[in-house]
């Protein structure tokens, strides 16, 4: 059976990827900082801070997981909690991987956000677009998918990334 662990587990979109991951072959376990958005998820639902190391080693440690969805993240445009939210979160998630020596997929999202503001006649855009943030939390998810791309390449780590769209 497939372990699967969802952090960010109370936002918009991490309802309809359980919906769509949903399988008798995996146990998903959710992770967020508020309680569950669904009483029958308490049992698999771990109320923490993934931007603690301790508190995501704990939690990765002791589920194991196959695959991860690094659903989390904030857009307050303040430096710090974004920061902490985007990028120390994921590098926890990482280090915690690495600590472990467990082969983990895990899937970062990232944001249009990071390309910043898109001249009218250069769209649509592709992946290789140059980056440009006009915000702090454009500019955090930059910091992240750099991470994602040193930890990929450096430390072997299996991750992927989307950046998304409205």
């Amino acid at each position: 059976m497939k372990r699967v662990l969802i952090i960010g587990a109370s936002g918009f979109t991490s309802k309809y990827l359980y919906n769509f991951i949903n399988s008798p072959d995996k146990e998903i376990f959710f992770c967020d900082l508020v309680n569950a958005f669904d009483k029958k998820l308490l049992r698999r639902w771990y109320k923490t801070d993934f931007s603690d190391f301790k508190e995501a080693y704990r939690i990765i440690s002791e589920i194991n997981p196959d695959q991860i969805y690094n659903l989390a993240g904030s857009f307050s445009n303040d430096f710090e909690t974004d920061y902490r939210n985007n990028v120390l979160l994921t590098k926890n998630i990482f280090d915690s991987i690495l600590k472990l020596n467990i082969n983990t997929r895990v899937l970062i999202i990232g944001s249009a956000a990071e390309y910043g503001v898109i001249n009218i006649k250069d769209n649509p855009i592709k992946e290789d677009y140059k980056l440009n943030p006009a915000s702090i939390y454009g500019l955090t998810k930059v910091f992240q998918t750099n991470l994602m791309t040193y930890y990929f390449n450096s430390k072997k780590i299996n991750v992927v990334m989307v950046r998304t769209f409205n």
